[in-house]
């Protein structure tokens, strides 16, 4: 190989290793912003789990109460 076709595949590979670390950085970029993206969902989904947890808990809680008003208001119609 020639002295000139050496230093111009150098040239072409220098240039390929600076494309590939250019796009290796937006590559990084983006997930880092994707990442960002997932743990503000998992925190979201983890807040509305808490939430319909809690909601359940209000609702069971209110049917048992009524639940026991009827009851106590049956024993002293005389229902049963």
């Amino acid at each position: 190989m020639k002295d000139a076709e050496r230093d111009v595949l150098l040239g072409r590979i220098d240039e390929r290793t600076r494309n590939i670390y250019i796009l290796t950085e937006a590559q990084e970029a983006h997930l880092s912003k994707l990442n960002a993206t997932l743990l503000h969902h998992a925190e979201q989904i983890a807040t509305n789990k808490n939430s319909i947890k809690l909601q359940w808990k209000f609702i069971s809680g209110f049917f048992t109460i009524f639940g026991g008003i009827i009851a106590l208001a049956l024993k002293i119609l005389g229902v049963y």
